[in-house]
């Protein structure tokens, strides 16, 4: 065996150590020189691997900073690229250059990451063009059969990686799906078929299973009930520490607490649900000691279970909640909003078109660093209190928004509110700011234009807020403004996207208007 094929060898017996990676990074540098490249510079694939596993250590570090990145990647890519980090949150900072070093590696390490792996064609799969400690990060699987009979080579070429199932595909074979077990990390199956069901019942048989780090499933019958049920009894998925379900219809509640009462998926640190009947009861989720993420789509959530979930002092370590589509009306969400239970939250997404300022009244200031919410309809009383950044476990009666670093104020916000806002948030502006398709007017535009806090926004996203000429006029001309990274808006006509263009030259963009050059 060649060292080369040794040292991938190792990598590959031991997928979650970085010690492997980095040592065949050592390698690349010293015995594969690229072309373009002299040999006392490093080659783009071991920088990318150097790269990717120092910020696979800051992902897993369950900071506030991991999670605002971890948002900011997933939702909103904008901060990521020009939020100044070291300004606004500087633990995020790294991270940031981190994910943008990767991206400009993995073009220029294409070439010699995929030599030697089995074409795409030939094992029945199309590679992601994303990777994961400077290897593939997924495949998804078209032809099974092709699969089956590449998987050994598969698994000797390249570490776990996550694996996506066609809708349509019929798996078959012991051997196929034992060996699946083998070399999958993160795996997701959309449970249409009874074979798909199967699949799940046998890799719940396999030791194998222990290696698998995060579980997808979704179903629209009663071929997923069969297959959750083996999950929930089987104790090989011991190594699954996220689990997302998604169901069209309603999954027994015997089964969906008997899932996550189970002793081997205690070590789970995310949990999401969508569709109704797909979360268990509030009181199975409290006994997970290490549950930072929880996530309800789709009627997953209702009142009764929002006002469990607020009250439910098993939840203290959650650092972020994700509610989206719930149709949990006041109650619900002025309970969430309210709960000392989860004080020690990073991240409040909330997607609801219930909720309004009045909701956010009367809760509490918690270490929020993201506070978003996107669909929303926040219509404020007179005067606006948002008093739900106070901070009652000091007893200090005093908002406390300078802790968030990106707020998303919604849609349809009145101008007169948008003043409001702006006060209530005082000396220190969120260094991204969202809002969309509201009613800004040449009122609020000269409230942001003077509001001295300005000067720490980055970002301005305002898509689909029209802003007329004289708006256009006040932005432009603000001290305060000068500093934008990017900003989006929609200008109402010609003379307001002039006046835009011309005052934030290399910054400004057009979003959601109704106006065209």
């Amino acid at each position: 065996m060649s060292d080369r094929s040794a040292l991938l060898a190792a990598i590959c017996a031991h997928p979650g150590d970085d010690t492997p990676r980095l040592v065949f990074a050592d390698w690349l540098d010293e015995n594969e020189p690229d072309a373009k490249r002299s040999t006392a510079e490093p080659s783009a694939w071991a920088a990318l691997i150097r790269t990717e596993c120092e910020l696979a250590r800051l992902r897993d570090d369950d900071s506030a900073a991991a999670k605002v990145f971890d948002y900011c990647e997933r939702m909103d890519r904008l901060a990521i690229d020009w939020v100044r980090w070291p300004r606004a949150l500087p633990a995020v900072a790294r991270r940031a250059e981190l994910y943008r070093a990767a991206e400009r590696l993995r073009p220029l390490s294409a070439k010699a990451r995929t030599k030697g792996l089995p074409k795409s064609g030939a094992a029945g799969i199309v590679w992601d063009e994303d990777t994961d400690r400077g290897f593939p990060a997924r495949v998804t699987v078209r032809n099974w059969k092709k699969f089956g009979a590449a998987l050994p080579a598969l698994a000797a070429a390249c570490p776990r990686v996550r694996v996506d199932f066609d809708f349509d595909l019929v798996p078959t074979g012991h051997e196929a799906i034992k060996g699946l077990a083998a070399w999958c990390r993160d795996l997701s199956v959309h449970v249409s078929k009874p074979e798909h069901a199967d699949m799940l019942v046998a890799l719940s048989a396999s030791p194998q299973a222990a290696g698998v780090r995060k579980l997808f499933v979704s179903s629209r019958d009663e071929h997923g009930t069969r297959a959750l049920a083996a999950i929930a009894d089987s104790p090989h998925w011991s190594g699954v520490n996220e689990l997302s379900i998604h169901s069209a219809v309603e999954l027994p509640a015997d089964l969906r607490d008997r899932l996550f009462r189970a002793p081997h998926l205690r070590g789970l640190r995310a949990a999401c649900f969508n569709g109704r009947g797909t979360a268990p009861t509030i009181e199975a989720l409290c006994p997970l000691p290490r549950l930072r993420v929880l996530a309800f789509f789709d009627g997953a959530l209702g009142d009764g279970e929002a006002v469990e979930l607020a009250n439910a002092p098993g939840l203290a370590a959650l650092r972020e909640l994700h509610i989206g589509d719930t149709g949990i009306a006041d109650r619900g969400i002025g309970a969430l909003l309210a709960s000392l239970a989860l004080c020690g939250l990073t991240v409040l997404h909330i997607e609801s078109k219930a909720i309004e300022y009045q909701s956010l009244a009367h809760s509490m200031a918690r270490g929020l660093r993201i506070a978003a919410f996107p669909k929303c309809r926040l219509n404020a009383a007179s005067p606006l209190e948002l008093e739900c950044f106070r901070d009652h476990r000091s007893g200090v009666n005093e908002p406390r928004p300078a802790d968030i670093v990106y707020f998303d104020a919604g849609t349809n916000l009145a101008q007169e509110d948008f003043g409001a806002l702006l006060k209530w948030f005082g000396d220190r502006a969120p260094a991204c700011f969202v809002l969309r398709e509201s009613e800004l007017g040449a009122e609020g535009a000269r409230a942001l234009a003077t509001w001295p806090a300005a000067a720490h926004i980055d970002v301005l996203d305002f898509w689909g807020v029209e802003i007329n000429a004289t708006g256009a006029q006040a932005l432009a001309s603000s001290p305060y403004l000068a500093q934008l990274q990017y900003f989006r808006a929609s200008p109402v006509d010609g003379t307001a996207h002039a006046i835009l263009e011309a005052g934030f030259r290399n910054c400004f963009h057009i979003g959601g208007s109704r106006f065209r050059l």
